[in-house]
């Protein structure tokens, strides 16, 4: 596979003093991986977590539309996020600001590892969106296909985007998609200023048509010295949202053979997750030491973390075998849910527990005998949402 690629960014007017830009991007052309990412203006550090988002996703891509493996990904990137230390000597905003929420969208893009690699015509371009950062697929010069929105009218509502802390479930934002690209297809990953210009359209679907195709071969043509002007003019003539401007444009000169670190970047999570999957199932110093003494101490969240989606499992031996991996990942997402619903339930005026109890009691007999929970059970019991002593695990 041989690909050609060409990122451009350029701030918003009011930051072009000091340079800061609230977008972030990133590509590993070698590994077939490339994302964006766009913070949220309003909220403090987000070009700091977008460019977290963007990183982590070149390291580790989301691979699967799979609960557990959403949540692990988005907690991963909230690990990675560095912030300022806490201290005495900063401003009382600042301080507050370390202790909140900031946000951004992402997209990412990602050529599979492991497809048949000869002889063929065309690949396949698998697509991650949180928000709406867009993905356009071009053909000939014209759009085949865009993701998550293809019309501009999709702008028009408030975005959703990823937090970088707290149990809001943001994780269910996440949206998959694939395009099918053939030679000299063109795949555009843009944020939604410059989305929202590619996609704009009239009344009738030739005018249309005519423009965007314009536009798309106006922003191909671009280069790093170029782009700033050409953004200028387009907001002077209103032509463009004045925001941060990120485009990645990707070419597929090439389809057939591998990209030089698919595999490579492939294996290497691939091991990292093996690892993580042993140490989460045993206890011991080798595998099934304690489940042979009849001690399997075993955390099931930390078990559906590792597996996630299975993606990268379709070759290992599981050790597993006290119960099915699905039910390990149904105990893991019932006690987030209930996690995510205590914590609204503390943030919100008035108080209304009904929704809380009957997560509780909906899942129950799955997580009450498990030591994992004896926090939350004791955190409704205080709550006087938990009627019943909270059970005691040994």
């Amino acid at each position: 596979m041989h690909l050609t690629l060409n990122a451009l960014e350029y701030c918003k007017s009011e930051y072009k003093c000091t340079g800061r830009c609230e977008d972030a991007k990133g590509a590993d052309e070698a590994a077939g991986l490339f994302a964006i990412a766009d913070g949220v203006g309003m909220a403090s550090y987000s070009d700091r977590w977008a460019k977290t988002l963007v990183n982590h996703f070149i390291a580790e891509p989301l691979v699967g539309d799979d609960d557990c493996e959403k949540i692990r990904w988005l907690q991963r990137a909230r690990n990675k996020l560095v912030l300022p230390k806490d201290s005495p000597e900063l401003s009382y905003y600042v301080r507050d600001a370390l202790h909140k929420p900031t946000y951004a969208t992402l997209l990412g893009a990602y050529f599979p590892a492991g497809e048949e690699d000869i002889g063929r015509d065309h690949v396949e371009c698998q697509l991650v969106a949180a928000g709406d950062s867009c993905a356009l697929h071009y053909r000939d010069g014209l759009l085949q296909s865009g993701f998550p929105f293809d019309t501009s009218n999709a702008f028009d509502r408030s975005p959703t985007t990823l937090s970088s802390m707290g149990r809001d479930e943001c994780w269910k934002d996440f949206q998959f998609h694939k395009f099918t690209l053939q030679t000299n297809d063109v795949l555009i990953l843009a944020t939604d200023a410059v989305a929202e210009w590619l996609l704009y359209e009239e009344n009738d679907p030739e005018s249309t048509q005519a423009i965007r195709k314009d536009r798309f071969q106006t922003l191909v043509g671009q280069t790093e010295s170029t782009w700033p002007g050409f953004i200028d003019a387009l907001r002077v003539s209103e032509r463009i949202q004045d925001d941060d401007s990120t485009v990645i444009t990707i070419t597929l000169l090439e389809p057939e053979g591998a990209l030089p670190e698919q595999m490579k970047r492939h294996n290497q999570i691939k091991k990292r997750r093996h690892q993580e999957y042993d140490k989460a199932t045993t206890s011991g110093p080798f595998p099934w030491f304690s489940f042979w003494c009849g001690k399997p101490e075993r955390n099931f969240s930390d078990i559906a973390l590792a597996y996630g989606s299975g993606a990268y499992f379709s070759d290992k031996k599981l050790n597993n075998k006290e119960e099915s991996i699905n039910d390990t990942k149904e105990k893991f997402l019932a006690f987030q849910s209930i996690l995510a619903e205590l914590e609204r339930f503390r943030n919100s005026s008035p108080q209304d527990p009904d929704r809380l109890k009957s997560l509780w009691h909906e899942h129950r007999e799955i997580l009450e005998n498990e030591s994992a929970t004896k926090g939350l059970q004791q955190a409704l019991h205080n709550l006087d949402i938990l009627l019943e002593t909270p059970v005691e695990n040994s």
